[in-house]
Protein backbone atom coordinates (compact mmCIF):
# COMPACT_ATOMS: atom_id res chain seq x y z
CA UNK A 1 0.00 0.00 0.00
CA UNK A 2 2.68 2.67 0.74
CA UNK A 3 6.59 2.70 -0.17
CA UNK A 4 7.72 1.85 3.34
CA UNK A 5 5.41 -1.82 2.65
CA UNK A 6 7.46 -3.04 -0.42
CA UNK A 7 10.77 -1.97 1.00
CA UNK A 8 10.20 -3.93 4.27
CA UNK A 9 9.10 -6.96 2.20
CA UNK A 10 12.57 -6.28 -0.52
CA UNK A 11 14.38 -6.35 2.97
CA UNK A 12 12.94 -9.97 3.88
CA UNK A 13 13.28 -11.49 0.33
CA UNK A 14 17.32 -10.31 0.77
CA UNK A 15 17.50 -12.20 4.13
CA UNK A 16 15.72 -15.29 2.77
CA UNK A 17 17.67 -15.03 -0.69
CA UNK A 18 14.87 -15.45 -1.78
CA UNK A 19 14.14 -15.70 -5.93
CA UNK A 20 11.74 -12.61 -5.68
CA UNK A 21 14.87 -10.61 -4.87
CA UNK A 22 14.75 -10.92 -8.71
CA UNK A 23 11.35 -8.79 -8.59
CA UNK A 24 12.53 -5.91 -6.06
CA UNK A 25 16.18 -5.55 -7.78
CA UNK A 26 14.06 -4.36 -10.93
CA UNK A 27 10.51 -3.91 -9.27
CA UNK A 28 7.38 -1.79 -10.81
CA UNK A 29 4.83 -1.14 -8.47
CA UNK A 30 2.08 1.55 -7.75
CA UNK A 31 1.26 2.23 -4.10
CA UNK A 32 -1.85 2.67 -3.77
CA UNK A 33 -1.41 4.91 -0.61
CA UNK A 34 -4.34 3.21 1.55
CA UNK A 35 -7.00 4.55 -0.93
CA UNK A 36 -9.64 1.99 -2.08
CA UNK A 37 -8.33 -1.23 -3.85
CA UNK A 38 -10.62 -0.35 -6.37
CA UNK A 39 -8.04 2.25 -8.12
CA UNK A 40 -5.95 -0.03 -8.08
CA UNK A 41 -7.80 -2.16 -10.16
CA UNK A 42 -8.44 0.61 -12.95
CA UNK A 43 -4.71 1.27 -12.75
CA UNK A 44 -4.13 -2.32 -13.85
CA UNK A 45 -7.13 -2.52 -16.40
CA UNK A 46 -5.68 0.71 -17.84
CA UNK A 47 -2.02 -1.12 -18.25
CA UNK A 48 -3.59 -4.18 -19.16
CA UNK A 49 -5.43 -2.61 -22.18
CA UNK A 50 -1.77 -1.63 -23.41
CA UNK A 51 0.23 -4.72 -22.55
CA UNK A 52 -2.57 -7.74 -22.68
CA UNK A 53 -0.25 -10.25 -20.81
CA UNK A 54 0.55 -8.27 -17.96
CA UNK A 55 0.06 -9.74 -14.48
CA UNK A 56 -0.29 -8.11 -11.19
CA UNK A 57 -0.53 -8.82 -7.15
CA UNK A 58 -2.42 -6.21 -4.85
CA UNK A 59 -1.01 -6.58 -1.91
CA UNK A 60 -3.64 -5.53 1.03
CA UNK A 61 -3.89 -4.89 4.88
CA UNK A 62 -6.85 -6.31 6.29
CA UNK A 63 -8.25 -3.22 7.32
CA UNK A 64 -10.14 -3.92 3.21
CA UNK A 65 -11.95 -6.74 4.20
CA UNK A 66 -15.30 -5.27 3.65
CA UNK A 67 -14.58 -4.98 -0.17
CA UNK A 68 -14.90 -8.50 -1.82
CA UNK A 69 -11.88 -9.62 -4.14
CA UNK A 70 -14.16 -10.98 -7.10
CA UNK A 71 -15.42 -7.52 -7.15
CA UNK A 72 -11.98 -5.76 -7.26
CA UNK A 73 -10.62 -8.66 -9.09
CA UNK A 74 -12.31 -11.27 -11.65
CA UNK A 75 -11.04 -14.88 -11.76
CA UNK A 76 -8.68 -15.03 -14.54
CA UNK A 77 -8.12 -10.91 -14.96
CA UNK A 78 -4.60 -10.85 -14.27
CA UNK A 79 -4.43 -8.85 -11.15
CA UNK A 80 -4.33 -11.29 -7.82
CA UNK A 81 -5.01 -9.59 -4.86
CA UNK A 82 -3.76 -10.95 -1.29
CA UNK A 83 -4.14 -9.77 2.22
CA UNK A 84 -1.80 -10.25 4.82
CA UNK A 85 -2.94 -12.39 8.02
CA UNK A 86 -2.17 -9.99 10.03
CA UNK A 87 -3.44 -6.22 10.13
CA UNK A 88 -0.36 -5.12 8.49
CA UNK A 89 3.25 -5.87 7.19
CA UNK A 90 4.57 -3.98 10.35
CA UNK A 91 3.31 -6.66 12.40
CA UNK A 92 5.19 -9.00 10.85
CA UNK A 93 8.60 -7.21 12.28
CA UNK A 94 7.13 -7.70 16.23
CA UNK A 95 9.73 -9.76 17.20
CA UNK A 96 11.29 -9.24 20.29
CA UNK A 97 14.93 -10.77 19.39
CA UNK A 98 14.80 -8.66 16.29
CA UNK A 99 13.87 -5.56 17.58
CA UNK A 100 16.35 -5.31 20.17
CA UNK A 101 18.69 -6.35 17.82
CA UNK A 102 17.86 -3.01 16.07
CA UNK A 103 17.76 -1.22 19.00
CA UNK A 104 21.39 -2.58 19.93
CA UNK A 105 22.90 -1.95 16.21
CA UNK A 106 20.74 2.23 16.42
CA UNK A 107 22.61 2.70 19.49
CA UNK A 108 26.03 1.32 19.02
CA UNK A 109 27.70 4.06 19.19
CA UNK A 110 26.40 5.18 22.66
CA UNK A 111 28.32 4.29 26.23
CA UNK A 112 28.20 0.45 26.61
CA UNK A 113 26.36 0.68 30.09
CA UNK A 114 24.17 3.24 28.57
CA UNK A 115 23.25 0.87 25.29
CA UNK A 116 22.82 -1.46 27.62
CA UNK A 117 20.65 -0.21 29.81
CA UNK A 118 18.19 1.09 26.63
CA UNK A 119 18.45 -2.42 25.69
CA UNK A 120 16.72 -3.74 29.00
CA UNK A 121 14.38 -0.39 29.17
CA UNK A 122 13.13 -1.80 25.38
CA UNK A 123 13.05 -5.36 26.66
CA UNK A 124 10.98 -4.76 29.93
CA UNK A 125 8.21 -2.80 27.58
CA UNK A 126 7.77 -4.96 25.09
CA UNK A 127 7.65 -7.95 28.03
CA UNK A 128 4.89 -5.85 29.38
CA UNK A 129 3.01 -4.81 26.13
CA UNK A 130 2.98 -8.78 24.50
CA UNK A 131 1.07 -11.57 26.22
CA UNK A 132 3.65 -13.79 27.66
CA UNK A 133 2.55 -16.67 24.68
CA UNK A 134 3.06 -13.80 21.93
CA UNK A 135 6.18 -12.68 23.61
CA UNK A 136 7.66 -16.52 23.40
CA UNK A 137 6.27 -17.48 19.86
CA UNK A 138 6.45 -14.29 18.67
CA UNK A 139 5.82 -16.61 14.80
CA UNK A 140 2.59 -17.45 16.30
CA UNK A 141 -1.23 -17.08 15.58
CA UNK A 142 -1.82 -14.95 18.72
CA UNK A 143 -4.64 -12.79 18.54
CA UNK A 144 -2.52 -10.18 19.57
CA UNK A 145 0.71 -9.97 17.02
CA UNK A 146 -2.88 -10.46 14.44
CA UNK A 147 -4.64 -7.71 15.07
CA UNK A 148 -2.98 -4.79 16.17
CA UNK A 149 -1.55 -2.59 14.39
CA UNK A 150 1.91 -2.39 15.25
CA UNK A 151 2.99 1.10 12.85
CA UNK A 152 0.76 2.78 15.33
CA UNK A 153 0.62 0.84 18.65
CA UNK A 154 3.33 -0.16 19.36
CA UNK A 155 6.65 0.68 17.65
CA UNK A 156 6.48 4.10 17.45
CA UNK A 157 6.11 3.76 21.78
CA UNK A 158 8.82 0.97 21.63
CA UNK A 159 11.47 3.62 19.61
CA UNK A 160 10.14 6.24 22.07
CA UNK A 161 10.97 4.18 24.94
CA UNK A 162 14.64 3.47 23.82
CA UNK A 163 15.17 7.48 22.85
CA UNK A 164 15.59 6.24 19.15
CA UNK A 165 13.55 8.71 16.45
CA UNK A 166 12.66 6.01 13.73
CA UNK A 167 10.19 7.25 10.89
CA UNK A 168 7.81 4.16 9.39
CA UNK A 169 9.74 4.36 5.84
CA UNK A 170 13.11 2.85 8.25
CA UNK A 171 11.31 0.09 9.30
CA UNK A 172 12.47 -1.86 6.77
CA UNK A 173 16.14 -1.16 8.09
CA UNK A 174 14.78 -4.18 11.23
CA UNK A 175 13.74 -6.25 8.75
CA UNK A 176 17.04 -5.91 7.58
CA UNK A 177 18.68 -7.37 10.88
CA UNK A 178 16.36 -10.41 11.03
CA UNK A 179 17.43 -13.81 11.01
CA UNK A 180 15.67 -15.95 8.51
CA UNK A 181 14.14 -18.15 11.20
CA UNK A 182 12.39 -15.36 12.56
CA UNK A 183 10.86 -14.28 9.16
CA UNK A 184 7.31 -15.30 9.61
CA UNK A 185 5.05 -18.29 6.46
CA UNK A 186 3.35 -15.26 5.10
CA UNK A 187 6.17 -13.38 4.47
CA UNK A 188 7.20 -16.64 2.52
CA UNK A 189 4.06 -17.41 0.90
CA UNK A 190 3.84 -13.93 -0.42
CA UNK A 191 6.96 -13.91 -1.57
CA UNK A 192 6.90 -17.49 -3.16
CA UNK A 193 3.92 -15.84 -4.98
CA UNK A 194 5.76 -12.90 -6.25
CA UNK A 195 7.95 -15.20 -7.68
CA UNK A 196 5.73 -17.63 -9.26
CA UNK A 197 3.02 -14.62 -10.59
CA UNK A 198 5.51 -11.74 -11.49
CA UNK A 199 9.21 -13.63 -12.46
CA UNK A 200 8.30 -16.98 -14.30
CA UNK A 201 4.61 -15.73 -15.90
CA UNK A 202 2.54 -18.11 -14.09
CA UNK A 203 -1.41 -16.86 -14.46
CA UNK A 204 -4.01 -17.88 -11.94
Amino acid sequence: EFDSDINILSAFAKVLTHPSVKFFDNRFYYPIRGSNPRDAKAHFFALQAISPDIRGILLLDRDNTNLPEHDIAPSGSGLQIVRWGRYEIENYLLVPSALLRYIRSATRAQDELFQSSTTAKAERFLKAQFPPDAFQNPLSDDAFLKKIAASKDILPRLFAVAELNVAKKDYYQIAELFDRTEVHPDVKKNLDLIAEVLLTGAKR
